[in-house]
């Protein structure tokens, strides 16, 4: 857990301005639960989950032994060492086997999702990745797994789930429950800290919710070998939990320097700047991946030869924004190195007619990533003035009017993709 009097240690742990994630035109739904109520509301702030989100279709983990002591060993030791307190160690002992009991009694698809989350939790703990930094998110992931699948809820795969008075947003990935997903969080914490900056003075009612959202993800942040990173917690397309994404960690950066200007709050640069460290060790233990004389920022930290344009772009993008706002030599160094590799490689998605989505491979961006991919293009433009990602976002731009596709990206005034369906799915007893 990361808080104000533990940046020291974490400094010797780890020893431009952009536009934010744009608000979303079409919102996107997101059920709050408060108590045995359940609201869906549409988050204008909020992107609607990816593709690759609702792709997502791992083999179910194996169902979780409640005899298993290891979980309850790690905490223990935990205790022992001091690195967790009294209260921690009797308040997450409490919700671990609260989530035992609760899934002896439910059935079905239920049953299922929480036995997903607890064994998840023990692979972690067998593994030794169950870290005291760790903790607060876990044990709150299975505590709000617990509550949720108790309530014999109905959702789809990549719908979104709050509880109220939580500044948390939780996705479904099939057959895993609800994950803490770090790029949500933290793109809805930058699209906020950009509407705020844009409003000025004008901004007061919403300052003290996102100085709350951005205060909760901090706390829920880990550490991942020496640096302050958000991490995932969950199986995916090949990639076994803890994992993490350079783009998550870089819209993280935007938003911590955003928030730090409009809520005045230094604090956060300092927290982003225990984050660096990821973009400097090299997959997996962090995202960087030499190439093309610089460093591609890995989309996926368990896979550093797939490359995702609109990813890699990203992570620069927050780099830059926290370059711009403190002159930090190791963020500007960052930021060159991701842009040098970013020049070389940008052409390369461009088939002629389309932009491909990621390399290597063939297949082509849908139009929601197509028109992202050249909105980044667009920033990378007017932030460097590089004729090839100016020429490139242009041809981008060429290929929705060829195709007769309605140019609806946030820059151009439109609205951004809509949202992929209603959270809504089987009740668990299905």
């Amino acid at each position: 857990m990361i808080t104000r009097q533990s940046i020291p240690l974490l400094c010797a742990l780890a020893c431009a301005v952009v536009v934010a994630l744009p608000a979303a035109a079409d919102a996107s739904p997101l059920v709050v639960v408060d108590g045995a109520k359940q609201t869906v509301i549409n988050d204008t702030f909020l992107a609607p989950p990816t593709a690759d989100d609702l792709a997502a279709q791992p083999p179910p983990p194996a169902p979780a032994q409640a005899s298993d002591g290891k979980v309850m060993a790690t905490l223990r030791a935990a205790l022992e060492r001091r690195s967790i307190n009294q209260d921690e160690y009797d308040h997450w002992r409490e919700i671990y086997i609260n989530a035992l009991n609760t899934a002896t009694v439910l059935s079905g698809r239920c049953r299922g999702q929480l036995a997903t989350v607890i064994s998840q939790l023990q692979r972690m703990a067998r593994a030794g990745d169950l870290t005291p930094s760790r903790m607060p998110i876990l044990f709150l992931q299975l505590q709000r797994n617990t509550e949720y699948w108790a309530s014999s809820p109905n959702i789809s795969n990549g719908g979104r789930v709050s509880f109220a008075g939580e500044f948390v947003i939780w996705q479904h990935y099939a057959g895993q429950g609800l994950q803490f997903q770090p790029l949500a969080n933290w793109g809805r914490a930058a699209a906020v800290a950009e509407y705020c900056r844009k409003l000025g003075p004008y901004c007061i009612s919403v300052k003290q919710s996102l100085a709350s959202r951005i205060d909760t993800l901090i706390s829920l942040a880990s550490v991942r070998h020496g640096s302050t990173a958000w991490e995932y917690y969950f199986s995916f397309d090949g990639g076994a939990p803890p994992w993490m994404s350079g783009m998550a960690q870089g819209t993280a950066l935007q938003a911590l320097s955003v928030g730090a200007q409009v809520l005045n709050q230094a604090f956060y640069l300092q927290v982003a700047r225990t984050a660096l460290p990821s973009f400097s060790q090299p997959t997996p233990y962090g995202v960087a991946v030499a190439a093309d004389g610089g460093r591609h920022y890995a989309l996926y930290s368990f896979a550093p030869k797939t490359k995702v344009l609109n990813g890699f772009l990203q992570a620069i993008l927050g780099l830059k924004t926290f370059a711009a706002a403190t002159k930090d030599p190791l963020a500007i160094k960052l930021a060159r190195l991701g842009d040098r590799a970013a020049r070389r490689e940008t052409p390369r998605y461009d088939t002629g007619k389309w932009s491909l989505y990621q390399r290597p491979g063939r297949e082509e961006s849908t139009t929601s990533y197509h028109i992202l991919v050249r909105d980044f293009l667009r920033r990378m433009c007017r932030l460097t003035g590089a004729k090839v990602y100016c020429h490139t976002a242009a041809r981008f731009t060429y290929y929705l009017r060829k195709r007769g596709i309605a140019d609806n990206g946030p820059e151009a005034g439109g609205t951004a993709p809509a949202a992929l369906g209603a959270p809504t799915g089987p009740r668990c007893g299905a």
